[in-house]
């Protein structure tokens, strides 16, 4: 079972909390990517991507990167004013997509979600 927390609580900015997790969705990736020997792991299990995309073959370099950025990243987010028109701060995953689309509720049911590695 998940449900959703309201990060910033002001209703914009929402975290999927799993049950079987004790941190959601938000906290655990900033955790993950602030935790040396985790990246460390990730970046040698994807090496090959690290290279080919990111012309990086420094696995140190890589861990340095990424809890720079991921700091960075956490402060904005949690820094987002209220007044903050979160559509100019966010852009859809999809680019080919100009306008906001509205979902339908739906429910979903997640077959053997596969475990998050700590």
């Amino acid at each position: 079972m998940m449900t959703f927390e309201d990060i910033k609580q002001d209703g914009r900015l929402w975290a999927v909390h799993y049950a079987e997790e004790e941190l959601n969705e938000l906290d655990r990736v900033f955790t993950q990517w602030n935790d040396a020997a985790w990246l460390l792991n990730f970046f040698r299990d994807n090496f090959n991507d690290l290279v080919s995309y990111f012309k990086i073959t420094k696995l140190d370099e890589a861990v340095y990167d990424t809890m720079e950025d991921s700091d960075e990243l956490e402060c904005l987010i949690l820094d987002i004013n209220p007044e903050a028109n979160l559509d100019e701060l966010f852009r859809p995953l999809e680019n080919n997509r100009a306008s906001e689309m509205k979902l339908g509720r739906e429910k979903a049911r997640l077959k053997d979600r596969p475990k998050h590695a700590s």
